[in-house]
């Protein structure tokens, strides 16, 4: 057996953490049909950028193609439900078991839901913002702490990134 060295195992190497600021990490709601109401939040763990910020106005007064940032997030997206009595059961031992197998009702509508932005301040002069979009939702069969169904979610995170003001002018007197 061959071993890879560190350098090539971790293409983050030469990337910049970046430190930033919460402007808003709000709780997402979600009623369900069936009376099941999601709660979830969208947690900024890291942000790392390949270049800083010199190095893509340095690019940018150099080229007239756009210039990426090489930019790599971590986050965390957490999820509870509450629901109605009607909806309780047994908790159950889940070791191994393949949930989807599980499913008792397919493609929950969502009747009711709060999905306000999330918002980042990045000490690189950046700003993220965005949000959490349900795709799918599914009740299982099996009961988690409390007697709560236990729900298989298909989410996305939608994400934009906006350039400090400083490379936006530049990115105007470009295009004059």
């Amino acid at each position: 057996m061959t071993t890879t060295p560190l350098k090539k195992k971790i293409p983050l190497l030469g990337h910049k953490m970046v430190p930033f600021k919460v402007i808003r990490e709000p709780i997402y709601k979600y009623k369900f049909e069936d009376g099941g109401i999601l709660h979830s939040k969208f947690t900024l763990i890291m942000v790392h950028f390949e270049k800083d910020l010199e190095e893509i106005l340095k690019e940018r007064e150099e080229s007239s193609d756009a210039v990426g940032t090489g930019i790599n997030m971590t986050h965390h997206v957490t999820m509870g439900v509450d629901c109605p009595d009607s909806l309780k059961g047994v908790p159950n031992q889940i070791k191994g078991e393949n949930l989807k197998e599980r499913v008792v009702v397919e493609d929950i509508n969502i009747i009711e839901s709060h999905e306000p932005f999330f918002e980042y301040q990045l000490d690189n002069g950046f700003k993220l913002k965005g949000k959490i979009t349900l795709m799918n939702v599914d009740r299982t069969d099996r009961f988690g702490a409390g007697g709560i169904p236990l729900y298989l979610v298909d989410n996305t995170v939608d994400m934009k990134l906006t350039p400090p003001k400083k490379l936006q002018k530049k990115k105007r007197k470009k295009k004059r």
